[in-house]
């Protein structure tokens, strides 16, 4: 192999897109969260008429981005049309929130065309989610804590520069995150491209991406078998719907004690240092995300207490305590976006799992909806008090899903227990494959881990694989493979695959 493409794997396939997409994806959170920058401007209440005219736009924006990818499946990564609107709409909304906050007074149908375009980037967030899906989980991971960290640190730093550079950057955050999707989106499709065009020699000096392809094509294989079952997205839905009616309490708090200056100053550096926070420890837990219903049940069940803390420290100290409540309700508000961008690779490369993503964001924003209307909008025309029981609805809505769910699972764990089949599956669990392994393990002398390594590898498993099953690093499990390919004398995975028939061959014929 030559000097020239040696040097090509210091720069791996489908690795140059990512860092462009992540910080991408983080410009655009950063857009969707840039009408709560608290230290920059302050809007009154939305109006009756905001919140309808948002409704019927979200809802249109969402049948019509549904049926076009039903219909043409659309790579709307790569369409211009509908990023370039998208990003047009949001940067006016942005720049009428401008004119706003500088005392500029605009007509209310004008307000109102403005204030629902500002909502606009929540659609890039969906076409970014729609460019990580083709990818694996652990991928998407990365990109989301790489997002959620250029979110944070530019919320934060808005706060505290110079506040016409400030504008200018949230002026800008939809047209360079809708630009940089783009620019990712049709790099990885050149890498791909490039890559699959290598025959199978040349790919060996690509292993870690041959790897990650592979991983790829078996993720979509098992997606023909296994895919999320509907009620499950309808009962997930409905538990972001509810939670982010929770959330609307930060709203509530943030509108009634904005005051232009020191407090409007610490509920945006407190949100800021929130995501910052919700980042790293996203970070430290990287490896263990998957998008099964455990960790999905895991993040829900920790969004609860965190939020209710939340709001129970909101009335206890009111606004003299500011960053104690808003940065646990914000830390929860970023877990229940990792919940919206984990779920969908339950249906693996399915079409299904954008049009999973869809109705989540679409759920989160009706949610959104729905508590802005109870909570800040109804208490101003009417007498009841609807903010308070609007909340307690949400979290025994919220509290009841769970459990529900949960005994859902222990009735089918149940019925599997009782089903014979399973019980026959139960009592015959040693296999041949099984005692062909352990056979070759005892043979070669491996080491307990390097049976496991070795059963997997058997089965046709790949580094990254054999990593996130036995929650190792990458490097190890390489070294562990390295180990094994030594103690065998062999040299491709192949190999010891056909060792492992042998051996089952041998093992039959002696019985």
């Amino acid at each position: 192999m030559s000097t020239t493409v040696a040097n090509e794997t210091k720069w791996l396939p489908q690795d140059k897109w990512f860092i462009p997409a992540a910080v991408g994806f983080g410009l655009c959170i950063a857009s969707t969260e840039a009408k709560r920058y608290t230290a920059l401007w302050s809007f009154d209440t939305k109006t009756p008429a905001i919140m309808a005219a948002i409704a019927v736009a979200m809802l249109v924006a969402f049948i019509v981005i549904i049926l076009r990818y039903q219909k043409h499946r659309t790579d709307f990564t790569q369409s211009l049309p509908a990023l370039i609107t998208i990003s047009t709409l949001q940067t006016l909304g942005v720049i009428g929130q401008l004119l706003q906050s500088l005392g500029v007074e605009l007509s209310e149908p004008l307000v109102i065309l403005t204030t629902t375009a500002a909502e606009a980037s929540l659609l890039i967030f969906l076409f970014y989610a729609q460019l990580f899906l083709k990818t694996t989980i652990h991928k998407a991971a990365g990109g989301f804590i790489i997002g959620i960290l250029v979110a944070g640190a530019i919320q934060l730093l808005a706060a505290m520069l110079w506040k016409p550079f400030v504008i200018a950057v949230v002026v800008a955050l939809a047209p360079a995150s809708a630009f940089l999707l783009v620019f990712a989106s049709r790099l990885r499709l050149r890498e791909l491209i490039w890559y699959q065009g290598l025959d199978h020699q040349e790919r060996q000096v690509f292993y870690p991406a041959d790897e990650a392809f592979r991983d790829a094509q078996a993720r979509e294989e098992a997606s023909k078998s296994v895919s999320a079952k509907p009620l499950s997205l309808l009962e997930i839905c409905l538990s972001i719907f509810f939670l982010n009616i929770i959330f609307i309490g930060i709203h509530t708090q943030w509108t009634t004690q904005q005051d232009a200056g020191v407090t409007s100053f610490i509920i945006q550096t407190s949100a800021g240092l929130s995501l910052l926070l919700a980042g790293n420890l996203f970070l430290l837990l990287r490896r263990y995300f998957r998008a099964d219903q455990g960790l999905i049940d895991f993040i829900r069940t920790l969004i609860l207490p965190v939020a209710l803390a939340g709001l129970y420290l909101s009335t206890l100290f009111n606004a003299s305590a500011v960053l104690m409540y808003n940065m646990p309700l914000n830390f929860a508000h970023a877990c229940l976006l990792l919940i919206i961008w984990l779920y969908p690779f339950r249906y693996s490369h399915n079409h299904a799992a954008f049009l999973g993503s869809s109705l989540l964001l679409f759920s989160y924003k009706a949610g959104w909806g729905v508590g802005v209307f109870g909570i800040m909008i109804l208490p101003t025309i009417s007498a009841l008090p609807s903010d308070t029981v609007l909340i307690i609805i949400a979290f025994v809505a919220v509290v009841f899903l769970s459990v529900f769910l949960q005994l859902k699972r222990l009735r089918i764990g149940a019925g599997k227990l009782n089903d014979p089949e399973s019980k026959q599956a139960l009592g015959s669990q040693i296999t041949p494959f099984d005692t062909a392994c352990a056979s070759i393990s005892a043979k070669y002398h491996l080491t307990p881990r390097e049976q496991e390594v070795f059963c997997l590898l058997a089965r046709g498993r790949n580094a990254g694989y054999i990593a996130r099953a036995l929650t190792i690093s990458d490097g190890t499990s390489r070294t562990h493979i390295m180990h094994i390919y030594q103690k065998l004398n062999i040299t491709s995975q192949q190999a010891l695959i056909d060792q492992v028939d042998i051996e089952m061959k041998e093992d039959s014929e002696h019985k």
